[in-house]
């Protein structure tokens, strides 16, 4: 038995050995087949599309090109359309006579090989070091704007001097862009035509002549390539004038900077591949696939992974490239916005003290907005993103690196159970409980107050704008106490009620009326109305029906506060009213019965249900008594698995969702257009005047988008707090 047990071990090792390995077989040869190749392993950006041919073909085989491509109107319009294209005279033989040119055809045919398999672009990991500079320069700019009585000259000059500096430590991105292209010949014979263009141009305009001397051509064992490489020695520096900000020190500091740089511009074949690229020196291009490629970064582990899945698109950001950028534009954002815009306004208003002790304050605040906010926004990182044909649609997943401090993956989304089954849309998500920021909150919302209370005090407004403002404030005044009870009903009461999952669920089939307004002409078919709903899971109700209880005492408050501004405006008697218990075959029922001259269904009211641990909010009595109840998830199948931990999933049915907005459709033509059998095109050119397009034809139209699929989505968080997003098509039935 052991004997039969070790060789059962043995078997399994070796067949997962073989599957692991025949994954990384597939996935070296993807890698070594594509652009990938080109891209080194250290790259800011990547963005790669492949089987493009494959795509198109899936989409025009798909049933939403089908179900366009066999409407009478789509027919008829075509056969139209043909029947003039074959005209000898007019103005489609004369696109045609354009069109069918050698030179027209095999530009035609050169763009159609290029869009037919695969194209791509990216960007070395110069990117993130200019984008790093750029954020330097930009607080080096705020440090010299923040320098009390500096001359206007000076600081021009520093700031060249920084530039310069930086441009000496900076290499130039390189930037390819580009598509496969096997036959080479044609490809060849772009570049013989670019060249020709050229020389042709510098021929007829000498001013462009010196231009000529720069272009070069390349031909290799990779290709044939033009390149234009321009360099700081090219200046005319002698020609370029200096002032006070920029004299002949630091213009002679800046020849120098620039006397070795050089930028190349290429545009030509390389590997089988057309580009166009950008860099600093056109040789650069020849070091492309030779050294490790991005292919094996570890970054790029979950595309490794996909197996034998028909890879249809990569993008990848590097983590150095989105730190760069949160550093250059979110990092210390309030004080790199508006500390400098303080300080000049605190110099202008020197001579009133009050102000200017205001805006130091302010300052001060901003600096520590930055440093609270920088404790909740974690350290940027990148994202690496696939997608791949199914035989039913697509599947994209997408990997987000940086740590989500925002939605909570821990565990299964039970309001899966609560979304009806079948949705036409339906999105349930869970976020972490974060008291601290409600806290920064209130101290924001209190620091913006008593900066107001200090700006009125100044009086530095005159006549009826400051007895405005005055009143403002004291208007403001005698409503603070009421956005403190606010404030405490969400700390004492919502917020320990909530457990973080809520979700969204739309459908319909219960509410539909031919006259949903009184002055509304009826229709001769019942519309449906969308019904739409929110699901909240609750963990203690009485303390949220407390806070609800607070929530309208306050609303009576500020009643009786707009009473007090204005007697008339409204009813000494008034208040605020409170939605009725209503009777409920399960849970606590809570609702503004709608009054019987109203032409609605009497299954409709704006309500509230507390049920089974879930607050429902909705309009339709129907809905919400079957949201109530736990209801296996009937959509997103093979993708949305409510037993599974997941931060949040989402589906969409969009054929399903023009559908029911259908007859909503046909009811605005038969209102606004007296025959839906009349043409709706009115051109006075005689050729447009043999098309033909009715209201019908348009509602015929519209079947097509009734053809879409669904999408089904869920994001998970792993273990270090990555973010894993998958969202799948799948083509109608």
């Amino acid at each position: 038995m052991r004997g039969l047990q070790k060789w059962l071990a043995c078997g399994l090792i070796a067949q997962s050995a073989m599957a692991v390995g025949a994954t990384h077989s597939h996935a070296q040869e993807f890698a070594e087949n594509t652009s990938l190749r080109f891209v080194p392993r250290d790259a800011d950006l990547y963005v790669g599309s492949y089987k493009q041919s494959q795509q198109w073909q899936a989409f025009v085989n798909g049933p939403v090109a089908k179900k366009f491509l066999s409407l009478p109107v789509v027919q008829e319009n075509w056969k139209t359309f043909l029947s003039q294209w074959n005209e000898r005279d007019g103005q489609m033989a004369t696109a045609r006579m354009v069109l069918e040119n050698p030179n027209a055809k095999d530009a035609i045919e050169f763009m159609s090989k290029l869009a037919s398999e695969e194209s791509f672009f990216f960007i070395d990991k110069n990117l993130s070091a200019w984008l790093k500079v750029s954020g330097e320069l930009n607080d080096e700019i705020r440090k010299l704007a923040e320098q009390p009585d500096a001359p206007p000259e000076e600081t021009a000059k520093k700031l060249f001097k920084i530039w310069v500096s930086r441009i000496e430590s900076v290499q130039i991105p390189t930037m390819v862009m580009g598509a496969k292209c096997d036959d080479e010949d044609l490809a060849m014979t772009k570049v013989d035509q670019l060249e020709a263009l050229i020389q042709l141009g510098t021929q007829f305009n000498p001013e462009t002549a010196p231009f000529g001397r720069f272009v070069k051509r390349v031909d290799d064992d990779r290709g044939s390539r033009l390149t234009v490489e321009l360099s700081g020695k090219q200046i005319p520096w002698d020609t370029i004038p200096t002032n006070e900000g920029f004299d002949e020190e630091t213009k002679a500091q800046l020849q120098k900077a620039l006397a070795s740089r050089t930028v190349a511009l290429t545009i030509g074949t390389l590997d089988k591949y057309f580009i166009v690229a950008f860099s600093e020196r056109s040789k650069d291009l020849l070091n492309l696939g030779k050294a490790e490629s991005l292919a094996s970064h570890p970054d790029l582990s979950p595309v490794r992974n996909a197996g034998s899945n028909p890879i249809t698109s990569i993008s990848y950001v590097s983590d150095a490239f989105a730190m760069a950028n949160y550093e250059a534009q979110v990092k210390d954002l309030f004080t790199k916005n508006f500390a400098a815009v303080t300080m000049q306004l605190e110099r202008i208003q020197s001579e009133s003290p009050g102000i200017a002790n205001i805006l130091k304050d302010v300052r001060s605040d901003l600096a520590w907005l930055d440093t609270e906010m920088a404790k909740l926004i974690p350290p940027s990182k990148g994202a690496t993103s696939y997608s791949f044909l199914t035989p039913k649609g697509w599947e994209q997943v997408t990997h987000t690196r940086t740590k989500n401090l925002l939605l909570d993956g821990t565990a299964a989304l039970s309001g899966l159970n609560h979304v009806g089954g079948s949705p036409i849309v339906m999105v349930v998500t869970r976020v972490q409980k974060h008291p601290e920021h409600f806290e920064l909150v209130k101290t924001i919302v209190s620091k913006g107050k008593k900066y107001l209370d200090q700006f009125v005090e100044l009086e530095l407004l005159e006549g009826d704008d400051q007895a405005k403002l005055r009143e403002s404030k004291e208007a403001l005044d005698k409503a603070w106490p009421l956005v403190v009870r606010l404030s405490n009903a969400w700390e004492n009461s919502f917020a320990p009620s909530l457990d973080g999952e809520s979700g969204l669920v739309l459908s319909y089939g219960n509410l539909a009326a031919k006259q949903w307004m009184q002055d509304m002409p009826p229709s001769d078919v019942p519309l449906p109305l969308p019904e739409i709903a929110t699901i909240t899971k609750v963990t203690d109700s009485e303390k949220l029906k407390e806070g609800f209880l607070e929530v309208f005492d306050v609303f009576d408050e500020v009643v009786a506060l707009a009473r007090e501004t204005n007697p008339d405006a409204i009813p000494s008697d008034y208040r605020v009213p409170r939605p009725t218990e209503v009777a409920s075959t399960v849970g606590e029922k809570y609702g503004y019965p709608i009054p019987e001259d109203c032409p609605v269904p009497k299954t409709m009211m704006p309500q509230a249900l507390i049920h089974d641990g879930y607050l429902i909010i909705s309009y339709s009595d129907v809905q919400t008594e079957t949201l109530a109840k736990s209801t296996s998830l009937a959509v997103g199948k093979g993708v949305i698995d409510a037993s599974k931990p997941l931060a949040n999933a989402s589906y969409v049915h969009f054929g399903k969702l023009f559908a029911m907005f259908r007859p909503w459709a046909r009811y605005a033509f038969t209102q606004t257009i007296p025959d839906t059998d009349a043409s709706l095109l009115d051109a006075p050119d005689p050729m447009l005047q043999e098309y033909t397009l009715t209201a019908n034809d348009l509602l015929s139209l519209w079947s097509t988008v009734e053809a879409l699929g669904e999408i089904s989505s869920t994001t998970s968080i792993g273990s270090n707090g990555e973010t894993v997003t998958r969202s799948v098509y799948t083509q109608a039935e």
